[in-house]
């Protein structure tokens, strides 16, 4: 898929409401609904399940991105999937854009909804790693 289309789909959730376990756009999304819907609209197949903690549990994100997507470094392209350490665990993720920027459903109490925001130092030091389907 093109890397294009991956963000024109992730930015159509900009706005909505975070909610755990969420996969409606619009009503609500977590972080990892996000990336599971975006990718799933864009025709790929999905392996998603709803049985997931907040705060645990999380290894199993990069096990399912070990199996359906490709670990890579280097350079970003628009769609690559980012996971963030929060916590003392893997478990924050998003859809990088382009220009240094990434789309990710967060929780943090002032925003809670989808937003678009830099790939600043902050969220540079905690990024873990970096898939593309």
């Amino acid at each position: 898929m093109n890397p294009d289309a991956l963000v024109k789909i992730a930015r159509s959730y900009l706005g909505t409401p975070w909610h755990h376990a969420g996969r409606l756009r619009g009503v609500g999304v977590d972080c990892i609904g996000l990336v599971a819907e975006t990718h799933r609209e864009a025709g790929h197949a999905v392996s998603d399940s709803l049985d997931y903690s907040m705060y645990d549990e999380y290894d199993r994100l990069l096990s399912v991105l070990d199996t359906h997507a490709t670990r890579v470094d280097g350079e970003l392209q628009g769609g690559d999937i980012l996971v963030f350490r929060a916590r003392l665990m893997d478990n924050h993720c998003g859809l990088y854009t382009e220009n240094g920027h990434f789309i990710h459903a967060y929780s943090s109490p002032a925003v809670m909804r989808v937003v678009e925001v830099p790939l600043d130092d902050s969220w540079r030091r905690r990024l873990q790693a970096v898939y593309r389907v």
